[in-house]
């Protein structure tokens, strides 16, 4: 998992500014959060769409985001868990997960028609 950190003054910075200026930041700080994460979000879905054939639009929809709060200025982007377990293997390789009703995995055959 790609992990990134930042780090920065900002206690420092927040005990100096007026009280205004200090309940206003934290959510100045989560809109930012939150259009990166919208970004990486999009980008994401476009490589979906550029990895795969014609991907389905429940496949190009499981990119998701848990938003950033004042409280908490972190954002999550994640793919749904039921896309994950058969996405995976095309991100580390391995072998394709198959539902419990599938016995061949067929190749070149156009499929969601």
């Amino acid at each position: 998992m790609l992990e990134i950190k930042i780090t920065s003054n900002l206690k420092n910075v927040l005990r100096r500014m007026d009280a205004f200026t200090s309940r206003q930041l934290p959510f100045a700080m989560a809109q930012a959060i939150n259009a990166t994460a919208a970004r990486v979000q999009a980008a994401e879905q476009e490589n979906i769409r550029s990895t795969f054939d014609s991907p389905t639009p429940f496949t190009q929809k499981s990119v998701g985001v848990s938003k950033a709060r004042k409280s908490s200025p972190v954002a999550v982007v994640y793919i749904k868990k039921i896309a994950a377990a058969y996405l995976l293997p095309y991100e580390t390789g391995g072998v394709h997960k198959l539902n419990s009703r599938a016995l061949l995995n067929p190749k070149g055959v156009k499929l969601n028609s």
